[in-house]
């Protein structure tokens, strides 16, 4: 009786074993291909550009406003001169001394220096202090262009 209490005992720690063994195996290999996985995630991740919200006013001054919500990428897009061209016909003068642009028409409406309107803009409801191609944009901002007498 005692030998076959031990031949069952020895064939319950035998299954146990490789019970144990095959589990082990399967979490091992399931390790593995999550570790894997979560490297090509990782490297997707950092390829990945940031782009983030900005928006976009134009007032003409003659009770018509235009409003634009544009996502623009970092380090590509993110001037105010380049949220403009992206949603207006614009003409515009380029000074190479300055490195940037003097907007002279958006949309058809000229700048009239006999009556001194010209298009100013604002970022964040601060005058800019910099030309649009020199200005750039931050997650959030708000740019207003305004047909303006000076």
């Amino acid at each position: 009786m005692q030998n076959r209490n031990l031949i069952i005992l020895l064939t319950i720690m035998l299954i146990w074993a490789i019970s144990a063994s095959v589990v082990s195996a399967y979490l091992y290999n399931q390790n593995i291909t999550m570790q894997r996985k979560l490297v090509s995630l990782e490297s997707k991740f950092e390829k990945l550009e940031t782009y983030y919200t900005v928006y976009l006013i134009i007032n003409y001054s003659n009770g018509t406003v235009d409003k634009f919500k544009l996502y623009v990428q970092d380090g590509v897009n993110n001037t105010v001169f380049d949220i403009l061209q992206a949603v207006a016909k614009i003409d515009y003068t380029y000074y190479e001394s300055f490195g940037d642009v003097m907007i002279d028409a958006i949309n058809g409406l000229q700048n009239n220096p006999s009556e001194s309107y010209y298009w100013l803009f604002y970022v964040n409801g601060e005058f800019s202090t910099t030309g649009a191609m020199n200005t750039l944009l931050f997650d959030g901002d708000k740019v207003l262009w305004v047909y303006t007498k000076i």
